[in-house]
Formats: C-alpha cells, sequence, structure tokens
C-alpha cells in the first residue's frame, strides 16, 4: 500500500529559525513514513488485520509494528524537544554575544571618557619663532552618537583643559580651555584609531608668541591610536597640530604653529 506524504504534519516555513530544527522534523517525518511503512507492510504479509471489539489480543506482527510506532513517535518528540532546546539556547547565545561585543566596544554612546595625556614638540616657522612646548592635557569626553554605515565608529565630544610651559626666549605658562569633537573608529579590535579637532582660548604669563599678546586663540587638530588595555582603561599616543594667534584683534598678530606628541590613558564609565 502507498503512504502519502499528504498524513505527515507539513513543515511552515518561517514558524522555525534554526537549520537544527529543520533537521531533526525531517528526520521525524521520514521516521513515521518509515514506521507506517512497515505497518502496512506486516499487515500485507499476514492479511489485513481489523480488530474486532471482541478480540483482547493483537497478532504478534501487529503487536511489534505498534510498539515500533510508538517508539518512533517517543524518539521524534524528543528530537523536537532537543532541537527546541537547542536553537532557543542559540538564540540566547546570539543575543548575548551581541551584548557582550556592544559592551566590548569602549565607546558606545552614552560612556563616559576620562583621562590626561602629556607631551610636547616643536614649532614649525623659521629661527625667529622657534619654540618648544610641553603640556599636560586632562581631558573629559561623552560618546553621543555613533553611526554604522561608512567607516562605522561613533561620535564623542571632549572638554580639554590646557596647561603649557612654552620656551621662546624665555619660559612661558600658558593655561586654557578647548572644546574639541573626537571621531572614534570600530575596527572590532582591541585598537581604536581616532581623528580629533576643535579649538579653544589660551591666556600666557607673557605675550605669545614674542612680540604679541597674552590672550590667544588655540585652533587644533590630530589624530591618535588607543588601545584597550581592558573594557575600561585605554593607553593612547596622539599627534596635534595647534596653532597661537589672536585673530587681529589686538595688532600686531604673530602666529605660532606647534607639532606635538603625546601618550595618555583614559578610563570610561
Amino acid at each position: 500500500m502507498k503512504v502519502s506524504l499528504k498524513e505527515v504534519p507539513a513543515y511552515r516555513p518561517g514558524t522555525l529559525r534554526f537549520r537544527g530544527e529543520r533537521i531533526c522534523l525531517r528526520a521525524f517525518n521520514v521516521l513515521t513514513i518509515f514506521a507506517k511503512f512497515v505497518r502496512h507492510s506486516d499487515q500485507l504479509k499476514g492479511g489485513i488485520y481489523v480488530e474486532h471489539p471482541s478480540l483482547h489480543e493483537r497478532p504478534p506482527a501487529v503487536e511489534r509494528t505498534m510498539r515500533l510506532m510508538r517508539t518512533i513517535r517517543m524518539v521524534g518528540m524528543a528530537l523536537g524537544v532537543l532541537a527546541g532546546g537547542l536553537s532557543s539556547s542559540a538564540w540566547a547565545q546570539t543575543r548575548l554575544s551581541e551584548a557582550w561585543e556592544q559592551d566590548r566596544w569602549a565607546f558606545a554612546p552614552g560612556r563616559i571618557e576620562l583621562g590626561a595625556q602629556t607631551g610636547g614638540g616643536f614649532s614649525l616657522a623659521d629661527r625667529t619663532r622657534e619654540a618648544t612646548e610641553f603640556a599636560f592635557l586632562p581631558r573629559i569626553g561623552y560618546v553621543f552618537a555613533q553611526q554604522e554605515y561608512f567607516l562605522p565608529g561613533s561620535f564623542e565630544i571632549v572638554a580639554e583643559p590646557t596647561f603649557l610651559t612654552m620656551f621662546q626666549h624665555e619660559a612661558v605658562y600658558v593655561g586654557g580651555l578647548a572644546a574639541l569633537l573626537k571621531y572614534n573608529f570600530r575596527t572590532g579590535t582591541h585598537w581604536t584609531p581616532y581623528l580629533i579637532g576643535g579649538g579653544g582660548v589660551s591666556f600666557a604669563s607673557h605675550r605669545l608668541p614674542h612680540g604679541g599678546t597674552n590672550f590667544n586663540f588655540m585652533p587644533e587638530g590630530g589624530l591618535g591610536l588607543q588601545y584597550a588595555l581592558s573594557p575600561r582603561s585605554l593607553l593612547g599616543v596622539e599627534w596635534r597640530f595647534q596653532h597661537f594667534s589672536n585673530a587681529d584683534i589686538s595688532p600686531p598678530n604673530p602666529s605660532l604653529n606647534m607639532s606635538l606628541f603625546f601618550l595618555g590613558y583614559s578610563v570610561l564609565y
């Protein structure tokens, strides 16, 4: 007797998510078909058997077939439960992995960066404007947005107090404050390259540059690289271009351009 596949419950696409469930369901369907085939074969060999209400015992061949079918159904149900459990576990593990990856991304939105960097450099000018600078720059930043389309990364606004010692004919001490925009490139590794730029104001103990004014504007920009020592701590290096001038608010207006290198450390909250 030919067994029709219509007797097997059809698999509805979209109700299960994982390949393991589909494999288990197909195996269960195949086993069900096989059991029905065995039952019909036994019936053909021993004649079509119809149980009469008055009969209390089944022939041995039919009894074996019924036990086989019950066993196959139990195995199929167990495979279905196991597949469901595995798929649910895999889904949960995927969600946990995604959350962990998001947490590992040091500069995810909402993070606060507290740190400092120190270093120095030299002027980019002729000998009449030669200068050397040593700097200490505390940093507080807030990551306010990210984008995933072109060069994925996050945007961070940074407030940076400025403490400088400039040597140009004499030692000049400078204090200031800068507001910067920092873009952190997401690489999926411990390394985070970034671009930074902005500007600020400064006030010096003596005229800076020599022959200029005590008050100056400080446009600046650069690039850097930070390495995650842990999910919360980072070690970084940075190169920055820094400009000093008073924007002609008080002539004369000599300018000073600096090339600076920094080593820094940050902690994220």
